[in-house]
């Protein structure tokens, strides 16, 4: 599956920017908010390498708060791909970054 699209203005065919989501339970990062559908790594590394892409992910389960946060950096390795993103959640210790895991789709 794709990941969402952010278009320029509601008229507009131009794509701004794509979202993904976390998971803050298992730390992976989906296609969708139900977080079901696998990423396209081909497709999230191009939207990362455009500074295209936003990790949406809830800070606050009580008020069902979250934040778009732009990942600062992404390693790829043998198992994986890594991403990190500053922290939305600002409450006092509360760690200032978080790490991902992108959740691709093992047969692909």
């Amino acid at each position: 599956m794709s990941m969402q699209k952010i278009y320029e203005d509601a008229d507009d065919q131009h794509v701004a920017g794509f979202v993904v989501y976390g998971d803050m339970n298992t730390h992976k990062l989906y296609a969708n908010a139900k977080k079901t559908e696998y990423l396209n790594a081909d497709e999230f590394k191009s939207a990362f390498d455009k500074h295209r892409l936003y990790v949406r992910f809830v800070v606050n389960t009580l008020a069902n708060f979250y934040v778009d946060m732009p990942p600062v950096a992404y390693a790829i390795s043998e198992t994986g791909i890594t991403v990190g993103t500053i922290n939305g959640d600002y409450a006092e210790g509360a760690a200032p970054f978080v790490t991902w895991t992108v959740a691709v789709d093992p047969d692909a």
